[in-house]
């Protein structure tokens, strides 16, 4: 296994979560940021929907649209 060395910007060491860590497995660092930028993601999703009003959609509107689209394969 190889050891690299890399700068981290201090509020990235917070926002991941890294304050007391004295190293920190690849793997784990890509969970972590995977997970950071999966969250933005649909917090962005969320803000999206909100604003284009889908988000007040009902379970049966909402059915009715994934049956749509799904029918438009078929013609």
């Amino acid at each position: 296994m190889k050891t690299i060395a890399l700068k981290i910007k201090s509020s990235d060491i917070s926002k991941y979560g890294l304050e007391n860590a004295e190293s920190v497995n690849f793997n784990e660092l890509v969970k972590k940021i995977s997970r950071e930028l999966a969250l933005e993601a649909l917090k962005n999703a969320q803000k999206a929907a909100k604003s284009s009003g889908l988000s007040k959609m009902t379970d049966d509107e909402l059915n009715a649209e994934i049956e749509g689209f799904r029918n438009e394969g078929d013609s």
